[in-house]
């Protein structure tokens, strides 16, 4: 006599009974469900946001309706986080390191004039200015009919002209700049223009300097050096770099309190 637990039928028996068992277990309720609870405070917050937009008093229905609003909303976000898409969504991810650094990021009150003081005084060399230069230029297009065929005599007109600019071609940005750092010079005209007006002589024409629009003759007006800046005229950046300074640190602080909650497993 065989038996039963020989038979091929009995392990096919055997495994549906195991799969009716995980299916019954699945659906009998034994895993017990989150709990969702509508706050009365949440329900009168959003009726109240509804009446200014509509101007109207809300009604029973238009309560019944937001419960329902709010209930789906809170299964659906459930529901996202569940299937990970606070991980792996990067613009919910964005969003939510941006609403937990805000939440973290503590209020800090304006320093005082001493403190100011003292923090201008270990910075300041960081707000030290450049060199920059007062300069004007006579400008010729690269199809210009004005363009001088004598440069050194053209050098020598402008040094007896009063409107010099008029000699040349209109410029759509002016004849006149001030107060430009080398490297601006340097973005504006090349690097041939801000090595001239780096190198010559106040008050001495020089040229002609080709860009990429055109050529130009050249003459520095002023030289302004480099220095450190007042506390009055930096006492706003100052303010602003203090508080700023001051958030960074206690955001650090809050961050590494919040990282003793977690094992962390970083690669060798």
């Amino acid at each position: 006599m065989k038996k039963i637990w020989n038979e091929p039928w009995f392990g096919y028996l055997i495994i549906g009974a195991m799969l009716y068992g995980i299916v019954e277990w699945r659906a009998g309720g034994e895993v017990e469900k989150e709990r969702i609870e509508v706050r009365p405070e949440l329900v009168k917050a959003y009726l109240k946001r509804d009446e200014e937009l509509s101007g109207r008093k809300s009604t029973e229905e238009d309560r019944s309706r937001t419960i329902e609003s709010i209930i789906d909303e809170e299964v659906l976000l459930r529901e996202a986080y569940a299937a990970g898409y606070d991980r792996t969504d990067p613009r919910v991810r964005k969003r939510l390191l941006t609403l937990m650094r805000s939440a973290i990021t503590p209020v800090v009150a304006d320093p005082s004039i001493t403190q100011l003081q003292e923090y201008y005084q270990k910075k300041k060399s960081e707000y030290r200015s450049q060199v920059s230069y007062d300069y004007e230029h006579v400008y010729f297009s690269h199809v210009s009919e004005k363009l001088p065929e004598d440069s050194e005599g053209f050098l020598d007109t402008l040094d007896g002209v009063d409107r010099a600019a008029a000699l040349g071609d209109p410029y759509a940005y002016g004849h006149l700049f001030k107060g430009q750092e080398r490297e601006r010079v340097a973005m504006y005209f090349g690097a041939e223009m801000a090595e001239g007006v780096e190198t010559h002589a106040v008050g001495e024409w020089f040229g002609p300097v080709r860009s990429r629009v055109g050529q130009h003759y050249v003459r520095v007006l002023n030289v302004i050096e480099a220095r450190e800046p007042l506390f009055e005229e930096v006492e706003g950046y100052m303010r602003e770099a203090w508080r700023f300074e001051q958030i960074e640190k206690k955001q650090d602080e809050a961050l590494l309190a919040l990282r003793e909650k977690y094992q962390i497993v970083s690669p060798d």
